[in-house]
């Protein structure tokens, strides 16, 4: 992409910083969240 000049060094740099920010919401998230009941552990869950 940068060979095509589509992005730069900096438009990468942001995209990590911005991706790395929700990365740690996410397992904010996830660590503060309670665990499931047991009796809904498996709903959802696909079986082909």
């Amino acid at each position: 992409m940068m060979a095509q000049k589509l992005a730069s060094e900096a438009d990468f740099k942001r995209l990590e910083r911005e991706i790395g920010e929700v990365m740690r919401a996410a397992v904010k998230f996830a660590d503060e969240s309670p665990f499931p009941a047991r009796s809904v552990l498996h709903a959802d869950v696909l079986q082909e």
